[in-house]
């Protein structure tokens, strides 16, 4: 057996122990390869005073899906929307209280009805608000679903970090929602249209 001051330098009756610090060395090796595959996100280039906005850099603590997406709100005399457009301008989702009768009202042209599925959910952070859906109605794409106006949603909505959608096994998002002043309108509206 060789020694070094003494002491040996491999007994082999002894078992092998790797030191704590060789674990976290390798555990921080396997992270640092992964580093190159990550980017920057982009500058943000938020419009000043636009009704859409675009969502194209990630903020603190959010994780959106998609970057690139841009909101619009539109407002007439059925009611109120938030549209979300995918990056080649396609409608994702559209949020609307509508009147005559007062209900809030969702549609998702990414979703394929599902005969037995009439459950759409809308989470707003990790709070879900159920739609009922009809998936016989005839439409040209996408899953439409209604519910009376959730107070409790607009109140989220107003301090959202983001948003979903679920239907079955189809799931949209969360995507970052539109901007504070543009949401605040929205659920300005919604609670205008609720009082009548």
């Amino acid at each position: 057996m060789a020694r070094v001051a003494g002491r040996p330098l491999f007994n082999p009756n002894l078992p092998m122990k790797r030191p704590d610090h060789l674990a976290a060395a390798l555990a921080l090796a396997s992270l640092l390869a992964l580093l190159p595959a990550c980017k920057d996100a982009p500058p943000s280039r938020m419009p000043a005073d636009s009704v859409a906005v675009v969502v194209d850099t990630v903020s603190p603590g959010a994780t959106p899906i998609n970057i690139g997406l841009r909101w619009d709100a539109q407002t007439s005399g059925a009611g109120n929307s938030l549209t979300l457009f995918g990056a080649e301008g396609e409608p994702l989702l559209r949020l609307a209280c509508v009147r005559d009768p007062a209900m809030m009202t969702v549609e998702v042209e990414t979703f394929m009805p599902v005969g037995s599925e009439e459950r759409l959910s809308i989470g707003v952070d990790d709070e879900p608000f159920v739609f009922v859906a009809d998936p016989t109605a005839e439409r040209p794409s996408g899953v439409r679903a209604e519910a009376p106006i959730f107070d409790d949603m607009l109140e989220r909505m107003a301090a959202a970090r983001e948003v979903s959608a679920v239907y079955g096994a189809q799931t949209l998002g969360p995507h970052i929602p539109p901007d504070r002043e543009t949401t605040g309108r929205f659920v300005a509206a919604c609670r205008q249209i609720m009082r009548r």
